[in-house]
Order: C-alpha cells, then sequence, then structure tokens
C-alpha cells in the first residue's frame, strides 16, 4: 500500500510536468501555425482578413494553466528563488499599471491585431519562465533544446520553400524572394529565431561529442536559412556569439581548436557557398551585408532637399521615399530611437502600455499633404500615408518606453540575475541562446511567433537557481 501511494505521488509530479510542456507546445507550434492558416484562409477568399484568427488566443488558452501549476504546491526551494519570483511579481505588476494607464487601455491590455501585444500575452511570458524555473531539471533542459531545434527546422523547411521553389501556395514575403520569413512572417522576427537556434547548435558541437554530424547539419541548414533572411543585424550577432563562445571555453579551459575551426570554417563555407549558389544560380541578392561596402563607400550619393509644396508629377511621387522612412544600414532606426527617448521623457514612470507606441510616435498624424501634377497637367493635392512606425526596434527601449521606469527596472533586474546565473553554471548552451538574442534584441523587436522561446530559455537557466542541474 505504501509503494502504490508513493507510485501515485510520483505520477501526479510527472502529471504536472506533462501539462507544462503541452502548454509549451501548444504556444510553440499553434501559434506561428494558427497566423499561417489566418493568411491562407484569406488568400482564398475563406476569410476577408487574416487578423480574425488571433495567435494571442493560443497563449490566452494557456494562463489558466500556467496560474495552476505555479500555484500548485509552490514551494520556495531557496532565497533566490524567493528573489526571482518576487521580482517577476513586481515586473508584472508593473505591467499591468502601465496598461491601466496606457493612452489606449484596450490595445495595452489586450494586445492590437498586428503585434498581439498585451498585458495578458506579456503575462504569458513571464508565467513561462515561473513554471519552467520551478520544473525544469537537467532532463528537462535537454529535451526543450531538442524541441527548440525540431521547431527551428520546420521553419527553415518553409523558408526554404520560399526561396528556391514557385509554388504558388508558398506565401512569401518578398516577390523577388530575396528575404525569407519563415513561418515567422517576417525576415527580421525569422532571424532572430535562426541566431538563437545557432547559438545552440554551435555551443553543443562545441562541448558535446555526441550527435556531431547532426548538430553540423542543423548549424549548416540554419546558417542557409539565416543568409537567405537578407538580415545584417542577427548574422553580426551570430559572429558576436562565436567569439564570446571562444572566449567563454577558454576561461573554462576546455577549448578545443579543432573542433572552434571546423565549426568556423563551416559556417564561413555555408556562407559564401550560399551567396555564390544563389546569385549565380537563381539571380537573387542576398547577404546585405555584401551590398553594405558598396553602398557606404563606393557610392556617392547626392543628398537633394524636396519641397513637398513643388508640384510632383505621378510619376516622381511613386520614386521618392515615403515620409518617416529613412534609407541607409541603420533602415531609418536611429531616428525611431531618438524619438522613443523623447516618447520616453513625457510618460517616464508607467510608459504608454504595450502596442500604444504608434499612437505616441505618430501622434494621429498618419499623413501629410503633397501636390502633384497629373497626366493632364492639373495640379491637385493627395494625402501622402506614412509608414507606420508602431514599434522602437529595440527590445530595451520597447520595455522603457511601454512600461517606464516601473517596469524597465526590473525587467533589466531579470536579465542580470539570468545572466549572474549563467556566469555561476557555466551552461554555455542556455547562456549562448540567451546571448544570442539578447544581442540582437538591441536592434529587433519582440514578436509572439518567437519571442515565446527567449522566456523559456530565461526559465530554464533560473531552474539552476534550484542547485538540481550544472
Amino acid at each position: 500500500m505504501i509503494i502504490m501511494v508513493k507510485d501515485m505521488k510520483y505520477i501526479k509530479k510527472i502529471t504536472k510536468k506533462q501539462i507544462l510542456y503541452i502548454m509549451t507546445l501548444l504556444i510553440l507550434i499553434l501559434i506561428p501555425l494558427t497566423k499561417l492558416l489566418g493568411f491562407y484562409l484569406q488568400k482564398y477568399n475563406v476569410i476577408e482578413s487574416y487578423t480574425i484568427l488571433n495567435p494571442n488566443y493560443i497563449l490566452y488558452l494557456t494562463i489558466p494553466f500556467q496560474v495552476y501549476l505555479y500555484l500548485k504546491d509552490n514551494k520556495v526551494s531557496n532565497t533566490k528563488s524567493h528573489i526571482i519570483d518576487l521580482l517577476i511579481m513586481i515586473l508584472i505588476l508593473a505591467t499591468l499599471t502601465s496598461s491601466i494607464t496606457a493612452i489606449n487601455k484596450k490595445f495595452a491590455i489586450f494586445g492590437n491585431t498586428f503585434r498581439y501585444e498585451g498585458f495578458f500575452v506579456i503575462l504569458g511570458y513571464y508565467l513561462l519562465i515561473l513554471n519552467w524555473k520551478k520544473y525544469a531539471e537537467k532532463d528537462d533542459i535537454k529535451k526543450i533544446i531538442k524541441i527548440l531545434l525540431i521547431i527551428t527546422v520546420f521553419h527553415c523547411i518553409y523558408g526554404l520553400l520560399q526561396e528556391y521553389t514557385k509554388f504558388s501556395f508558398i506565401l512569401r514575403y518578398t516577390a523577388n524572394n530575396e528575404m525569407i520569413s519563415g513561418l515567422a512572417f517576417n525576415p527580421n522576427f525569422f532571424a532572430s529565431l535562426l541566431v538563437t537556434s545557432l547559438a545552440l547548435t554551435t555551443s553543443i558541437y562545441l562541448t558535446n561529442d555526441k550527435y556531431k554530424k547532426t548538430i553540423i547539419f542543423l548549424t549548416i541548414l540554419f546558417t542557409i536559412s539565416l543568409i537567405n533572411t537578407n538580415t545584417t543585424g542577427p548574422l553580426l550577432t551570430l559572429f558576436i556569439v562565436l567569439f564570446l563562445q571562444l572566449i567563454y571555453l577558454l576561461l573554462l579551459k576546455k577549448f578545443s581548436f579543432k573542433k572552434y575551426i571546423i565549426l568556423i570554417l563551416t559556417i564561413i563555407l555555408t556562407i559564401t557557398t550560399t551567396i555564390t549558389i544563389n546569385s549565380k544560380l537563381f539571380k537573387i541578392t542576398t547577404c546585405e551585408l555584401c551590398s553594405t561596402y558598396q553602398m557606404i563607400f563606393k557610392e556617392k550619393k547626392e543628398v537633394k532637399e524636396v519641397d513637398d509644396a513643388k508640384p510632383l508629377t505621378e510619376e516622381d511621387l511613386l520614386k521618392k521615399p515615403n515620409p518617416a522612412e529613412s534609407e541607409g544600414i541603420t533602415n531609418g532606426r536611429l531616428d525611431i530611437w531618438k524619438t522613443s527617448i523623447n516618447i520616453f521623457k513625457s510618460y517616464p514612470l508607467t510608459g504608454i502600455g504595450y502596442d500604444n507606441f504608434y499612437l505616441a510616435y505618430h501622434k494621429g498624424k498618419y499623413y501629410k499633404i503633397v501636390f502633384i501634377t497629373d497626366k493632364n497637367g492639373n495640379q491637385k493635392a493627395i494625402k501622402r500615408y506614412f509608414h507606420i512606425v508602431d514599434n522602437p526596434h529595440n527590445v530595451y527601449l520597447h520595455v522603457l518606453v511601454s512600461t517606464g521606469i516601473l517596469g524597465f527596472i526590473p525587467y533589466m533586474l531579470l536579465l542580470l540575475i539570468a545572466s549572474l546565473v549563467c556566469l555561476k553554471y557555466k551552461n554555455i548552451v542556455l547562456t549562448s541562446a540567451f546571448v544570442a538574442y539578447s544581442i540582437q534584441a538591441f536592434a529587433n523587436i519582440n514578436v509572439i511567433q518567437v519571442v515565446p522561446i527567449y522566456f523559456i530559455i530565461i526559465g530554464l537557466i533560473l531552474s539552476q537557481t534550484k542547485e538540481l542541474t550544472n
């Protein structure tokens, strides 16, 4: 009888963890598939707009289960865990406060129909941290990493179909196939997933002798996909991570010169081969880095001021860049960051609320009046709509502007604690993934199709404070 009771307790414990796995898989798999389904239904005129199928509903579905898992038998194992839990609770309250005081409270609480951010989505992210911190053990870390890599493979398969096939049912980001988006539906978002997964594969290869061929294959696959996103920041992030891995392993005295050289040569060869094949065989321009040198140093551009009051032909109007869009390697980010700081100064304490950025950025002005001359020579005034900027394109600025000081300070403290845990427990695989996403976040944004992976990784990192893993 005593043995049966012990077995029942064991089964009950496993069942709670299984619930967490199910909730995690629902988030990682169904969120991108829901948006994909919406795109297909709109493409074939089944529904009017893909926004009817909101992926945030999937996350909403998991919240009651995640709350249950966190509150069930919630015994704080040590002082460090207590501090982390308290910090995340403060962060949740700060996000709720910013939502209640937001410019548009509905958007701040439930999210807008494009970014799908909002208090309940952010709550779902933080619950992922709390629950994986609570339940994860050494074997769970390995299982979750495998799941993340498998999911990235499916993203890559769809992305490569976008690049190298002409199937009409494959949705593409650009008509000329120069930027693939995978199941993240945007090249930058897809690249943030890829560089995070590459941090996993490269660190596994450098520290583990098992599955070397599989890991090298995945590294090649992810690198090919990353090049085909045609994004600069994540590619630079990859090389920064590789350099940091070198320093990290040298300090730990676990560095293998042979492995590192093989890895570097594999990545460089993959990059050059992909660019060459795309250029010569498929006539596709890839890798912004390859054109950056020419754009900056070889081309002399004359800056000409354009007077909007001067009559323009319709042809001139089409050639002229949209207002508020800047050219160059930063893609207008510097101007957006400056404006973001000014917005923060106007809402320093609680911020503007999530999914409210475009309201503060544009201040309700989405167009300006320009004058054109039509084909008959008649002058007329038309509305020229701005490119809507709905995010600072910097995760840290986004948190600062959205939640103010009350949310920004606990958020950065959470990342600082995660960094300190990485240094203490020396798990290079989790550390590499955490660092990779954190670096690319300086010029990218959090999206619901990708960012849950980041918070799961943070939860796995913090689970080591229970001293169950090393």
